[in-house]
Formats: C-alpha cells, sequence, structure tokens
C-alpha cells in the first residue's frame, strides 16, 4: 500500500477532498495522482465510480460536482508542492509521503 496525502480545493478555497493520510491498496503498481483521486472518490463517496472526469487528452476536467470551464477555470495540480503538468497527473508515480493538492484557478486572472 502507499499512503498519500490528498486534498481538492475549489475555486472560493474550500475543501471538497481533504485526506491527510490516504492508504491506496489497488494495484500492484505505484499508484498515479489520478489513481488515487479516482479510488479516494470511489471508496468514499456515494456516486463514486466516474467522479472523476478526464478529456480526451487526460487532462482533469471535474471532481465530485466541483468543474473546470474551458476558458474560464482550470485545475492546477501540485506534488509536493511542485506544480506537475497534465499529462504527468495520469503517469507521474507516488510514493508513501508524497503530497497531492488540486486546485481549481480562475483563468479569466491568469498571467499571459
Amino acid at each position: 500500500a502507499v499512503t498519500v496525502s490528498i486534498k481538492v480545493v475549489d475555486m472560493d478555497g474550500n475543501s471538497v477532498i481533504d485526506a491527510a493520510n490516504y492508504n491506496y491498496q489497488s494495484g500492484t503498481t505505484a499508484p498515479t495522482p489520478f489513481a488515487v483521486l479516482d479510488d479516494y472518490c470511489y471508496m468514499n463517496f456515494d456516486n463514486g465510480e466516474g467522479m472523476v472526469k478526464k478529456d480526451a487528452d487526460g487532462r482533469l476536467v471535474s471532481v465530485d460536482k466541483v468543474a473546470a470551464v474551458d476558458g474560464t477555470s482550470y485545475w492546477s495540480i501540485t506534488v509536493n508542492g511542485k506544480d506537475i503538468a497534465s499529462v504527468e497527473f495520469n503517469t507521474q508515480e507516488l510514493v508513501s509521503g508524497d503530497t497531492v493538492v488540486i486546485t481549481l484557478k480562475d483563468s479569466t486572472q491568469a498571467a499571459g
């Protein structure tokens, strides 16, 4: 098992998910941020399966009822405080002790 912290925050700063030490036990390979998030939702929400949605490029679209809207908002993802690209959301291997923070941000205020 791999124990990681996973947090999802909406645009108002409210925690959608705040799991300090989530014990990921599925599978034999090191989990990705997506796998952990998907597993957490499956285990902890009534409508668990399919709660985490990605687009065709593998970018995170929504978690539960919180969704990024093209042109106005986007998901910022960090692992241990470092920004990761949307592709890494599906590929980066996590190890015990890692912290994943996924924050919905307003892209209309983003610079450049």
